[in-house]
């Protein structure tokens, strides 16, 4: 990345320094290789190309070498690298996974016609919010390769951003079953569920919402779960999620919000106004379920 950010900053002669001394440091990451190859085609040193293509694709099939690397170890949750096997497409899904958009985009251009370049252009366009473009591209992809959980997981991201949440369901829904998904898609779980939550199938949301817990137990998805279970009325059942949800951050302002309004409508006072001065701590005080909360907080004194 270091060397991308200095050729950019139009310092090739130290990007080339960074860039070998990766290379000279871990010789058998291909995708180092192809990182030095992206930049001497940027700077049209052809023999450079060559001996970095040669030297990539000689360590191609080898096991990442650096222990420990984030970014070539962990998939990114809206997309997928499961085509991504030859140095091109590999080093473009690096450049990906570190934001380099426009490094990526060139990779992507060195990539044959096919499947795996319109799947790549897709998350480039997804990434630049540009959802209709990703869509058309991933159309291609899905003839060329075939549905699986990348393709229509991404169809169903692009398709939620547009606010389209009929067309994301279905999309989800093909993932859902799939047998060679990983276990953890939380994404799409969370994804889907608020689809589901916006056509008002929530019962169907709080099932997916409790399985992003279990893989991805965040202060976010509790509070997905809590209010799921608030809006069917379950209010205990949404304490105890909103409860988790403080357990992983207490100072996020939509949990005690929560909190506060079901220990309003259970008639609990005194819950009630500390959880509400907790919200109006962390920044929710002008939001209209704590003005509501205030208002139901009044007619319990008063009845007092």
């Amino acid at each position: 990345m270091y060397g991308q950010l200095l050729l950019r900053k139009n310092k090739p002669a130290e990007a080339e320094t960074c860039l070998l001394t990766m290379s000279l440091m871990h010789p058998r990451w291909a995708e180092g290789w192809g990182g030095l190859y992206l930049y001497y085609s940027q700077v049209h040193n052809i023999e450079g190309m060559e001996l970095a293509l040669q030297m990539a694709k000689k360590y191609l099939d080898v096991p990442n070498p650096i222990q420990q690397d984030y970014f070539s170890s962990t998939e990114d949750l809206a997309w997928s690298s499961q085509f991504c096997t030859d140095i091109y497409s590999r080093t473009a899904v690096l450049m990906i996974k570190l934001r380099l958009l426009d490094e990526a985009e060139r990779m992507i251009k060195l990539i044959g016609m096919g499947g795996i370049r319109e799947y790549l252009l897709a998350v480039l366009a997804y990434y630049d919010k540009e959802f209709l473009h990703a869509l058309e591209h991933l159309d291609k992809a899905k003839d060329l390769l075939g549905t699986n959980y990348g393709i229509c997981g991404l169809i169903g991201h692009c398709f939620m951003k547009i606010n389209n949440q009929s067309n994301a369901i279905v999309s989800y829904e093909m993932v859902l079953p799939m047998f060679n998904r990983p276990d953890d898609i939380h994404l799409i779980y969370l994804f889907c569920g608020m689809c589901y939550d916006v056509t008002g199938s929530w019962q169907k949301a709080r099932k997916l919402a409790l399985l992003c817990c279990k893989y991805s137990p965040t202060p976010q998805t509790w509070t997905h779960a809590g209010s799921y279970y608030f809006k069917q009325n379950d209010l205990l059942s949404a304490e105890q999620c909103l409860i988790q949800a403080n357990l992983c951050d207490n100072r996020l302002p939509e949990p005690w919000t929560y909190l506060a309004l079901i220990n309003a409508n259970l008639g609990k006072e005194q819950e009630t106004q500390l959880c509400l001065t907790q919200a109006k701590r962390f920044g929710n005080a002008d939001s209209p379920v704590i003005q509501n909360v205030e208002k139901i907080l009044d007619s319990m004194k008063l009845e007092q």
